[in-house]
């Protein structure tokens, strides 16, 4: 199913997304880079502390956690074409409150090991959805959310097209930015 999703204040809900610029283009790989740089982190330094129940004490980490919390509804229910809403973040975090009461049940330490295996697999899965997304995105020029991008694939790959979906970060404002003032209609 095609849908378009729009936020507040966009000007015309008939208006199709652009198809992202240079600048956009740009954008997208630098972010799609930067999550991949975290998941590398994830499957590297950060397991083995998630694994034996402690917390990166990193800003990296930090701002994983931080994304992971505003971004997974939109991550996972683009991604799986799931229309759950906040109830997807609802749904990991009553899981987070499972696994962490479990492993306390079992360990007696809060955090615990089974805490830190849930919240492992949860980041690894939500930069390992998110990251490649914003590549394919900036290759294939998807227009609005990166997440629409593996939707896209599959569309061109089966001589269709994809609704544009509008990208709840933001960073679709930047796709009608030309570099010299070109623009594409």
């Amino acid at each position: 199913m095609n849908q378009t999703i729009l936020r507040a204040g966009d000007p015309d809900p008939g208006a199709a997304l652009p198809t992202p610029g240079l600048v956009g283009r740009l954008v997208r790989v630098g972010l799609g880079s930067g999550v991949l740089l975290l998941l590398a982190s994830l499957l590297g330094p950060w397991r083995d502390e998630l694994w034996s129940g402690h917390l990166p004490l990193e800003l990296g980490f930090g701002v994983l956690v931080a994304l992971a919390l505003t971004f997974t509804g939109y991550v996972f229910n683009v991604a799986f074409g799931l229309a759950w809403g906040r109830r997807t973040l609802a749904g990991v975090l009553a899981g987070a409150a499972l696994a962490g009461l479990g492993g306390f049940a079992a360990e007696g330490a809060f955090p615990n090991p089974w805490l830190g295996i849930y919240v492992w697999s949860w980041l690894v899965a939500f930069c390992a959805l998110l990251g490649p997304a914003h590549l394919l995105a900036a290759a294939l020029g998807t227009p609005g959310c990166e997440m629409r991008s593996y939707a896209h694939l599959r569309a061109l790959l089966r001589g269709g097209d994809v609704a544009g979906v509008a990208c709840p970060g933001g960073i679709d404002r930047l796709d009608p930015i030309r570099i010299q003032g070109r623009s594409r209609g």
